[in-house]
């Protein structure tokens, strides 16, 4: 359910990704968990090494010049699986509540997300990291039509404002998500534990890119902050790398400190999907 991008797996990684549908097919699971096995004790125990990833690029608007572009990141299979297991212990809280039974529970992280947020919401079934896209933005419209439609007649508020970040994902800054996890786990965790959790997050955070399948967008891809130079032989991405399955879980943690400062600039009642967002307000044309 967290491979978003299936269409940028190369083909090898796509036969796998249908193998693993086959949960009865042994051989290749347990092939498959032995390479996970493998990658991460390689990539935690190593503070220097990061997860590569490759960035594709769709046309996001053409009417104006230049072309603009929306950066889609994609890995490979097994390091796209490297990642959720990386990410479960900060989304889910897993407890034994019998000799052969778990439960899964969100973790205090994920608790923070509010209730007027519906995009990227972590779900606690097993079979998916996040409830289905479709049902939470069908709940997010929904919402929003009755609301209009409600204060419409009741003037309780007079305004509809509709949010849109611009360059959301590339634009937020890896340490703030970092400095926000860490600062909300820092009691949770026993220090040698602290020391593991500084070590995840930042394998989830920071990642190599691959450009050499798409050569002249690193330009497009870093904007008018790239630094040219020829000690620098390995690129780090910029932002979050939306594609992946941990960047939409990070984004939303950055728009409830987002949203906080919305609704000190804009009061009344608001709904976010992700980085969209309508907020019903008194507030002035001005």
């Amino acid at each position: 359910s967290y491979i978003f991008e299936t269409g940028l797996l190369e083909t090898a990684d796509l036969e796998l990704y249908y193998k693993l549908s086959d949960k009865y097919n042994t051989p290749v699971l347990t092939e498959t968990i032995n390479k996970c096995k493998t990658k991460l004790q390689s990539i935690l125990k190593n503070k220097n090494e990061l997860f590569e990833i490759k960035a594709y690029f769709r046309i996001k608007d053409y009417k104006d010049k230049p072309v603009r572009f929306r950066p889609i990141h994609t890995a490979d299979l097994i390091t796209q699986i490297c990642l959720v297991c990386l990410l479960n212990p900060i989304i889910f809280k897993d407890t034994q509540v019998a000799d052969d039974k778990s439960k899964r529970t969100l973790s205090d992280i994920s608790q923070l997300i509010p209730a007027n947020f519906y995009g990227n919401i972590p779900s606690v079934k097993v079979d998916e990291i996040f409830v289905n896209w479709k049902v939470k933005y069908s709940e997010f419209s929904e919402r929003v039509i009755s609301k209009y439609h409600e204060y419409k007649e009741s003037n309780v508020y007079t305004h509809e404002v509709c949010l849109d970040l611009k360059d959301f994902f590339p634009s937020i800054i890896p340490a703030f998500i970092y400095n926000f996890i860490l600062n909300k786990l820092s009691l949770t965790y026993l220090d040698n534990e602290r020391e593991c959790l500084k070590r995840v997050l930042t394998k989830l955070l920071y990642f190599y890119i691959d450009f050499d399948d798409t050569e002249g967008f690193d330009k497009i891809y870093y904007s008018d902050d790239i630094v040219e130079s020829e000690s620098i032989t390995r690129r780090v991405c910029r932002g979050i790398p939306q594609g992946l399955p941990q960047a939409y879980y990070f984004g939303n943690l950055c728009m409830i400190e987002i949203s906080k400062i919305v609704s000190s600039v804009i009061s009344g009642d608001s709904y976010y999907y992700v980085d969209d967002s309508v907020i019903y307000s008194n507030i002035s044309e001005e």
